[in-house]
């Protein structure tokens, strides 16, 4: 028991010791790594097809649609699949006002209809999946801010054949402790 406490202490220890040092080699790689080269498929780009689940989202959902509006993929290229997991805000208004400013813009909306879900995003993301056009498909989240060579950076890779997958990273704005 004290032998058991004392093996314990020594591994919090470590771990207290080497984590530190693991993220900040992690934070030094990420930032050395210096912005990513987008290179531009050739033609014809695949269909990519933008997945975001959503709920209670009506302060951000502007400034997403609008990134998206401003891609530099082609806008017959993509779509955006919007799942409103049973929003009860100006979620579904805001919408409808970006529909009526863009209405060319490839936008449909899912519903999560009332039920239990063990996973709302992953119910979610598997309704928009069953609807989805494109070849190759993005997620993202409604709080997100996106630039404009997002889908470039996000869908080339997979179709040049470089990649099986492809993750972003997510960096923070605002103030505050985070």
């Amino acid at each position: 028991t004290t032998d058991e406490a004392i093996v314990l202490l020594v591994f919090l220890y470590l771990l207290w010791g080497i984590y530190p040092i693991i993220m900040l080699c992690i934070l030094w790689g990420w930032h050395k790594s210096g912005p990513l080269d987008v290179q531009y498929a050739p033609l014809p780009q695949p269909m990519v097809s933008i997945i975001v689940v959503f709920r209670d989202e009506a302060m951000h959902l502007p400034d997403l649609l609008l990134d998206l509006s401003r891609q530099k993929w082609p806008a017959t290229r993509f779509e955006t699949i919007l799942v409103n997991d049973r929003s009860g805000d100006a979620s579904l208004d805001v919408i409808q006002q970006f529909r009526l400013q863009y209405p060319f813009f490839n936008l449909r909306v899912l519903h999560l209809t009332e039920g239990i879900y063990g996973s709302p995003k992953k119910a979610g993301i598997q309704k928009a999946l069953e609807a989805a056009k494109g070849d190759i498909v993005l997620c993202t989240d409604a709080d997100c801010r996106l630039p404009t060579e997002w889908i470039c950076s996000m869908a080339n890779p997979l179709h040049q054949g470089r990649a099986d997958f492809v993750a972003g990273p997510v960096m923070f704005s605002g103030s505050g402790f985070l």
